[in-house]
């Protein structure tokens, strides 16, 4: 079964691979640059917004596209949009997952070290945090903008789970509110975006996402020198990871392992199953690969539920379990992860961990292909007139 499963994982990534290339059109170019300008501009006005679902919703996709409806007699069903808390629907909006570090240039304090909060606030949050943050520290509103956007260099990320394409964003960050303590906190410091592509390949180059923030001086990363927190550690280690140093990455992240942070990051997990199995930065072991994917599923990261639900699929290193491998492709496919509807329609199509219905085959193939998993055209082409 081994061996069966690190096929079927290695036919996935190549497959994916297959439909990336590595060098960009100057049209390309352009578009990976302005839908990242515009990803900014909107991120800015939703921080500046915060509790506005009406701008919210203008960003999100429609109900249809979603993952969070599939009619009324599927099975697992995703709540809809308007039950998901807000922060969590920001979040699937902006951010690559819900546990990426994002520096945190709200806290009005940090070139104070006498102040009584700076001793125990870290310069490195997850973005869940950094929205609580600012949704209690200015309740009465704060305004925050990006100019003077220098693009780094875009790379490409061959050996990701799915390839993309990635790059640096330096920009000037300008800030106003009242704080919480009645002190008006105005402010402007350079910042770094790390931005990667999350559409289909290889035409669209539009849909891009955050997938860190940092200080942009060396005066305000140097704050992290010397004793470093967790958080911090981990952000640098997944920073890493991302910028395909992967024995750094390993390095770094393996500081953390019996931290309780580093097992409740689901990127941070991911990227150590994923160099676990892949071998990068350390040997192949396939029993911490599937220890650090439940850590990164616990957390309802997409990747770790569709690899997770391929591991009870066939059985390696745990039971073969159809029933909870379909659970484990429905919650990924309810991403919109392209291979995990893949997957989810043929275990209807099959009556592998579900009941039968072509159907739901047929939905979830064509979701698969709208994005980006083309090889289930012809499984929908099969399946559409059953």
């Amino acid at each position: 079964m081994k061996k069966i499963f690190c096929l079927a994982v290695a036919l996935l990534w190549l497959s994916a691979f297959s439909f990336a290339q590595e060098t960009l059109t100057p049209e390309q170019t352009n578009t990976i640059k302005q839908s990242t300008a515009k990803l900014l501009q909107n991120y800015a006005k939703a921080l500046s917004s915060m509790g506005d679902t009406s701008f919210l919703r203008t960003l999100e996709p429609k109900p249809s596209e979603s993952g969070t409806q599939t009619g009324s007699n599927d099975q697992d069903q995703e709540p809809t949009i308007e039950e998901v808390p807000y922060k969590e629907r920001l979040i699937d909006v902006f951010f690559e997952t819900n546990d990426i570090y994002v520096c945190n240039d709200v806290f009005p304090y940090f070139s104070k070290a006498d102040h009584p909060q700076t001793a125990n606030m870290s310069k490195m949050v997850v973005a869940k945090t950094y929205l609580t943050y600012i949704m209690t520290w200015y309740k009465k509103g704060i305004q925050i903008t990006y100019d003077n956007l220098e693009y780094g260099q875009i790379k490409f990320n061959k050996n990701a789970p799915v390839p993309y394409y990635h790059l640096r964003v330096k920009l000037n960050r300008k800030i106003k509110g009242s704080y919480q303590d009645g002190s008006v906190y105005e402010d402007s410091t350079p910042l770094y975006f790390y931005i990667r592509t999350a559409g289909k390949y290889p035409t669209q180059m539009s849909e891009v996402q955050i997938f860190s923030i940092d200080w942009g001086t060396q005066e305000a990363r140097a704050r992290r020198s010397g004793k470093i927190r967790v958080s911090e550690g981990i952000a640098a280690g997944t920073r890493y990871f991302d910028s395909e140093n992967y024995r750094m990455a390993y390095e770094t992240l393996m500081k953390y392992k019996d931290e309780k942070k580093l097992r409740k990051n689901a990127k941070a997990s991911l990227a150590l199953a994923w160099m676990y199995f892949r071998g990068l930065g350390t040997k192949e072991n396939f029993k911490e690969t599937l220890v650090w994917l439940q850590h990164a599923a616990d957390r309802k990261d997409k990747y770790a539920l569709f690899y997770l639900g391929e591991a009870y699929y066939f059985g390696y290193e745990i039971k073969e379990d159809e029933r909870k491998a379909y659970k484990l492709y429905r919650k990924a496919a309810g991403k919109r992860l392209g291979m995990a509807e893949h997957a989810t329609g043929r275990a209807n199509e099959l009556g592998k961990g579900t009941s039968k219905s072509m159907r739901r085959a047929r939905h979830w193939y064509k979701r698969a292909v709208k994005h980006g998993y083309y090889q289930a055209q012809k499984d929908y082409d099969r399946v559409k007139k059953k």
